[in-house]
C-alpha cells in the first residue's frame, strides 16, 4: 500500500519514511496493539497482554544475563589486574574508574599489587629484598653496621612497614640467623654477628647475591640467568667451589631457588612466590644454548616462559590489534543499527498522527480511518483442486491512540537504557582478557543477548500470529526535515555512520593497548622474568652489576670478613 513508483529513487522520499514490521517483540507490540483494538473494540485483549508480557520477559532476560555474566567476567578480570599492578590512567570507555585504576593506599598491605612504582620504573620483587639491598636505609647512622637498635627503631620500623609491608626486626633476626648458619661463613663471623648485636656491611655484601637471585622466583629460571651472563664472571673468577664449572654453578642456582630461598627470607617471600606463580600462569618450556666463557663450550639450558606473559606479548602484534579492531567494529555496527532503529521509533512516537476517535465521540476505540483492514485473495498451489485462493487481510495503520504512543515511548526509553548498558558491557567484554577464543566467545555471547527479542518472537509466537503481524503494511512516518539524515543526504548519513563506527573502534583499540595492555605486559615481564626497560631490578641488577659483584664486591667482602673474624 505505497504511493511511490518503483522507478522513483529512494533518496527522493523527503516527506516520509517507511516503518515496517520486524521480527521483534518490540515491533509486534507496536503493530498488533492498534490492529487488535480495531478488531475487538477493546483496549486490552489476551493477545495484547501476551505481547506486553513478551516485552517484559525480554527486558528481564537481557538485563539479567548482561548483569550476571558481565559482573562475573569483569570481577575476575579486575581482581587479576588489581593483584598484578596499579594502572594510573583509566580508559575513557570504562565511564567509571576500575578497581585497578583507584589509587592504592599510602601504605602497602597484604592485598597490594605485586608490582609497584619504584624510582623511575616499576618493581615486582619481594619487598623484603628491596629492604635488604638498601644499605643506606638499614644503616641509619652511617657507621657501617646494621645494629639491633637500628632494626628495633620504632620510627624506622613503621616507615619500612608502610612502604614495603616488611617487619624490620623480624628481617634482622632472619638475616643474623642465616649468616651464622651459613656454611661459607663457618669460623668467619665476628663477635657482633655471633651475638646478634650488629651486621657489618661486608657480611651483607657477601650474602646479597642470594636474595637477589631469589627475585627470579623459580628454579627453572636458572637457564635464563646463565643466558643473560649473570654467572660469567663468577665462572671466570672461580668465586667459590660452587662455581668451578657450569654444572656446579647450575646446581647452586637450582638448589638456591628451589630450597634455600624459603629459609633465608621471611615468610612473606613464600606468599609472594605463590602469588607470582599464580599470576604468571603455567610454564612454557624450551631450550637455549649457553656458551661457557671459560672454555667456550656450548651447554644446553632449559628456557622457560609463562603463559600469561606470552598471552599479553601477542597483544603487541599488528595481527591481534587488527583482530580486536574487527571485533569491535562488528559489535559497534550492530549497536549502531540498533540505535538507528531506536531513533526511528522515537521519530515515530513524535511525528506519527494521533487517532482522535475518542475525542470525536464516535464510540470507537480505534477509528476506521486510523486502522483499515482489507481482505484479499492470494493464489495458492492448490487452486487447481479447489478453484479458489487463500483469503487474507491486509492491514494499514494511519494513526495511533495516545496510550500506544505512551507505551511505545516508555518501551523505547527502556530500550535506550538497555542499549547504553549493552554498549558499556560489550566494550568491557571485548577489552578484557586478550585471548582470541575468549574474545570470539564473548562476541557471540553479546550477539545472543542482543537477539533475545528476536528469539522470543520466533519461538514464543504461533505461526498464524507472525503471519498476521507480517501482513501489516509499513507505516508511513513523516520525515524529520532539515537534517542530513533524510532525503538526498541519506547516503552521506550512512557514510558518516560507517566512519564513526570505524573511528570509535580504532579509538577503543588504541586506548585499550596504551592504558591497559602495554602496562600489564611490562608488569608481567618484570614479575615473571625480571626483564623489561621499565623493570627496576632488571636495569639495576644487569649483567654489568653482576660482573662487578663477582669480580670486585665479593672478593673485597671476603678480605674484610677475614679481618673481622679475628675481632
Amino acid at each position: 500500500m505505497t504511493d511511490y513508483d518503483e522507478a522513483t529513487p529512494l533518496t527522493s522520499m523527503k516527506d516520509w519514511m517507511l516503518f515496517p514490521p520486524e521480527d521483534s517483540v518490540y515491533s509486534y507490540l507496536t503493530f498488533m496493539m492498534p490492529v487488535e483494538q480495531r478488531r475487538t473494540g477493546r483496549i486490552i485483549t489476551p493477545l495484547i497482554f501476551f505481547a506486553v508480557v513478551l516485552v517484559i520477559v525480554n527486558f528481564v532476560m537481557q538485563v539479567g544475563l548482561l548483569y550476571v555474566v558481565g559482573q562475573h567476567i569483569m570481577h575476575k578480570h579486575n581482581e587479576w589486574v588489581s593483584s598484578v599492578a596499579h594502572l594510573k590512567t583509566h580508559a575513557w570507555y570504562h565511564v567509571f574508574p576500575m578497581a585497578y585504576n583507584v589509587a592504592p593506599p599510602k601504605c602497602r598491605g597484604n592485598d597490594s599489587p605485586l608490582c609497584f612504582e619504584h624510582e623511575h620504573g616499576i618493581s615486582c620483587s619481594p619487598p623484603s629484598i628491596h629492604v635488604l639491598s638498601d644499605w643506606d636505609l638499614l644503616d641509619a647512622d652511617g657507621d657501617g653496621l646494621w645494629t639491633r637498635e637500628e632494626a628495633d627503631d620504632q620510627e624506622l620500623g613503621e616507615s619500612v612497614k608502610c612502604e614495603f609491608n616488611v617487619d624490620l626486626p623480624s628481617l634482622y633476626k632472619t638475616l643474623v640467623n642465616d649468616l651464622n648458619n651459613s656454611e661459607g661463613l663457618q669460623n668467619r663471623t665476628d663477635a657482633n654477628l655471633r651475638s646478634g648485636a650488629a651486621v657489618h656491611k661486608a657480611y651483607l655484601n657477601w650474602y646479597l647475591h642470594k636474595p637477589l637471585l631469589c627475585t627470579y622466583g623459580d628454579q627453572d629460571m636458572c637457564g635464563a640467568l646463565f643466558e643473560r651472563g649473570f654467572f660469567d664472571e663468577a665462572l671466570l673468577q672461580q668465586s667459590s667451589s660452587d662455581f668451578k664449572d657450569t654444572s656446579s654453578a647450575l646446581k647452586y642456582c637450582n638448589d638456591l631457588l628451589q630450597f634455600e630461598c624459603f629459609n633465608i627470607l621471611p615468610s612473606t617471600y613464600r606468599v609472594w612466590r605463590a602469588k607470582s606463580n599464580q599470576q604468571c600462569g603455567a610454564k612454557l618450556f624450551g631450550q637455549s644454548d649457553y656458551h661457557n666463557p671459560v672454555d667456550d663450550a656450548v651447554v644446553p639450558m632449559l628456557s622457560v616462559d609463562f603463559r600469561k606473559r606470552r598471552e599479553y606479548a601477542t597483544t603487541k602484534t599488528a595481527a591481534f590489534r587488527v583482530f580486536l579492531g574487527i571485533l569491535l567494529v562488528t559489535f559497534l555496527s550492530v549497536m549502531a543499527l540498533e540505535m538507528r532503529s531506536i531513533a526511528k521509533v522515537l521519530i515515530f512516537c513524535w511525528k506519527f498522527p494521533t487517532d482522535d476517535s475518542e475525542v470525536r465521540g464516535d464510540g470507537r476505540i480505534v477509528g476506521n480511518d486510523a486502522v483499515t483492514i482489507n481482505k484479499r485473495t492470494v493464489a495458492t498451489d492448490y487452486d487447481s483442486m479447489e478453484d479458489q485462493g487463500e483469503v487474507t487481510a491486509t492491514k494499514e495503520i494511519s494513526a495511533i491512540r495516545l496510550d500506544l504512543r505512551i507505551i511505545v515511548c516508555v518501551m523505547t526509553g527502556l530500550r535506550l537504557m538497555l542499549w547504553c548498558f549493552l554498549m558499556w558491557t560489550g566494550i568491557m567484554f571485548l577489552t578484557g582478557p586478550p585471548r582470541y577464543l575468549t574474545l570470539i566467545f564473548d562476541a557471540l555471547s553479546l550477539l545472543f543477548i542482543f537477539e533475545i527479542d528476536e528469539l522470543l518472537y520466533r519461538t514464543m509466537l504461533r505461526h498464524e500470529f507472525k503471519v498476521d503481524h507480517d501482513t501489516i503494511e509499513p507505516m508511513r512516518v513523516p520525515q524529520w526535515h532539515g537534517g542530513i539524515f533524510s532525503g538526498t543526504h541519506a547516503v552521506f548519513a550512512d557514510v558518516l555512520w560507517l566512519l564513526l563506527v570505524i573511528l570509535l573502534g580504532i579509538a577503543i583499540v588504541f586506548t585499550y593497548c596504551r592504558n591497559e595492555l602495554d602496562p600489564l605486559l611490562g608488569s608481567l615481564e618484570c614479575l615473571c622474568r625480571n626483564e623489561g626497560s621499565e623493570c627496576y631490578s632488571a636495569q639495576q641488577y644487569s649483567k654489568a652489576w653482576w660482573d662487578n659483584y663477582w669480580s670486585t664486591v665479593l672478593p673485597a667482602s671476603n678480605v674484610i670478613i677475614d679481618k673481622l673474624k679475628d675481632l
